[in-house]
């Protein structure tokens, strides 16, 4: 199995191995994101994220949705 690249996230600090040559292989796999979730987090983040941080942005965005009034 190759190795990552061994990465500081920007969001929390955490050290994690990027797999991004081998995105199958990448602990960000496990999280998956539509596309207006990756543009969520591309917005404000420009380099990889641990999956943690991925997930907790996810629950942000979702949050911030819900939270958004409906047309009626």
């Amino acid at each position: 199995m190759n190795k990552g690249k061994l990465k500081s996230c920007p969001r929390c600090g955490a050290r994690f191995e990027c797999g991004a040559d081998e995105v199958w292989l990448c602990q960000c796999a496990a999280v998956p994101l539509s596309e207006a979730e990756r543009n969520f987090v591309a917005q404000r983040y420009c380099d990889c994220l641990c999956a943690n941080c991925l997930r907790e942005l996810k629950a942000e965005f979702l949050s911030t949705r819900t939270a958004l009034p409906k047309d009626v």
